[in-house]
């Protein structure tokens, strides 16, 4: 095998192309989760490694680690995660996967680049309004979004940074 377990997967992983790639996170975990376990006992590695994966916040999960392998699904699963985290008033977040969407979509997505305007205009003004959430709601219809959750209120700490990481390893 060459490598652990864990690194022979991972970069096998990372290899794959086509329905079965590995674009995302929540792709490549669940690969991870099933390949490990089989590579140990293929090799009598002991003891097994389990491998895990956890985002925070979870909308991390659908991250795009491989933007030349995305499909338009995770795409347009991450364009609904960028809707929902900035009707919710979370503007570094939905700015964060706002700039996800674009990568992946090699700069061709005007709905993003305008959410990104929209989310700089909002910082100019000091923050997030119901004109704000207005506008991002009528978007996500407009673009045919679904599920999206529109919660707003006038917090002092909605637009608040928030720590959020994303965490790859075995237990």
């Amino acid at each position: 095998m060459g490598h652990g377990a864990f690194t022979y997967a991972l970069l096998e992983a990372l290899r794959l192309s086509g329905e079965r790639n590995c674009a995302t996170v929540e792709r490549l975990g669940q690969y991870l989760r099933d390949r490990v376990p089989q590579l140990c006992g293929q090799y009598g590695k002991v003891p097994e490694q389990r491998p895990r994966i956890g985002a925070d916040p979870a909308e991390k999960l659908h991250f795009i680690l491989q933007p030349s392998r995305a499909t338009l699904a995770d795409i347009a699963l991450l364009r609904t995660d960028a809707y929902e985290a900035e009707v919710e008033g979370k503007l570094e977040l939905a700015e964060q996967i706002w700039i996800r969407v674009v990568v992946a979509a090699q700069g061709r997505d005007m709905t993003a680049l305008r959410a990104l305007q929209r989310i700089a205009g909002l910082r100019a003004q000091g923050g997030w309004g119901q004109q704000g959430e207005q506008q991002a709601r009528q978007e996500a219809e407009a673009t045919g979004a679904r599920d999206v959750v529109v919660s707003w209120s006038r917090s002092q700490s909605h637009n608040q940074w928030r720590w959020s990481g994303l965490f790859l390893g075995w237990n």
